[in-house]
């Protein structure tokens, strides 16, 4: 925009929803949310992100369109090429790398077990010594004989069953873990290779491609508390891992409340050894719209985001 008046421009509905103005001066407005001579309307663009949007409109061709959908894209590196290398990577490394003993305690309440399709442990279900059922329910469906009769002897004699502290519950099942190797001739065994995929850093990788693909495009996202859950599933032939998260859009100044959330699904195939990854997907599986939602915004944001699945 070329005049000193204030000048509004909003962008198309079929873009990022950010108004920005041009003003004959900024020293009335807050630094963070004004740069040459521009302001913004919404607090959750960064002054990096808003810095594009500026550049952008500083060349606007003839019909008042921007080049681009959504300058916030231009923030989120692709790892579609990357994140499953990342994850691949996380499960051949080290157990002791990855957060397992600190995860599982919170974790164990919210994993289901499954042999054959069939439920045979719910962590939600279960009323007390929690990680030692988890435990000793998982070495026993995966038929993890040596793992299965270390847990019965000696879970109990290193991890009290009622520690004071989650932190101190986390150290407590490090030294498990490490002799749970030592019974398994310093190897990792069958149930612990399977639970080096049933953790945050996991599910992380599995959010930041989930966050590529929707942010840049519907705006930002948050969890929905409660919102996520772990299932491993067993078979013959193979064992899957499957991390479900559900989200919904952040809202903003203008809008308090969330136009949508949606849910999705991390599914991890290993062999039936769990020597190997086999077969990673990320699909989004579910999405609910705010009804209040003029018609043609939902059509928007559900195709935006099922296109995806």
């Amino acid at each position: 925009p070329e005049s000193p008046r204030e000048k509004q421009q909003l962008f198309d509905s079929q873009s990022a929803p950010v108004s920005v103005s041009n003003v004959s001066s900024t020293k009335t407005l807050n630094k963070s949310k004004s740069f040459d001579g521009f302001r913004i309307s919404h607090s959750r663009f960064s002054l990096p992100v808003f810095k594009k949007i500026v550049e952008r409109i500083k060349n606007l061709d003839n019909n008042g369109k921007l080049p681009i959908i959504n300058p916030e894209a231009e923030l989120y590196p692709d790892i579609s090429k990357t994140w499953k290398e990342s994850l691949i990577q996380s499960f051949k490394s080290d157990y002791t790398t990855l957060p397992i003993h600190k995860d599982i305690p919170r974790l164990a309440k919210k994993t289901c077990i499954k042999i054959e399709g069939n439920l045979v442990f719910c962590g939600e279900e279960v009323p007390e010594d929690l990680v030692f059922h988890f435990f000793r329910k998982l070495a026993k469906a995966l038929q993890d004989d040596t793992s299965f009769q270390y847990i019965e002897d000696e879970f109990k004699t290193i991890v009290p069953e009622s520690p004071n502290k989650t932190n101190d519950l986390s150290n407590l099942l490090q030294q498990f873990l490490v002799k749970l190797c030592e019974n398994a001739g310093n190897k990792e065994p069958l149930t612990l290779r399977v639970l080096k995929c049933a953790h945050q850093k996991t599910l992380l990788l599995g959010y930041n491609y989930i966050k590529g693909v929707i942010c840049p495009i519907v705006g930002r996202i948050k969890d929905v508390p409660a919102g996520w859950r772990i299932a491993i599933e067993i078979f013959s032939d193979k064992i899957s891992v499957v991390h479900t998260k559900k989200q919904q859009s952040s809202p903003t100044e203008d809008i308090t409340r969330s136009d949508f959330d949606f849910e999705w699904e991390l599914r991890i195939e290993f062999d039936r050894q769990a020597l190997n990854v086999s077969k990673i997907d990320c699909n989004i599986t579910s999405l609910n719209l705010d009804p209040s939602l003029p018609s043609t915004k939902q059509k928007r944001i559900r195709t935006i985001i099922l296109d995806h699945k």
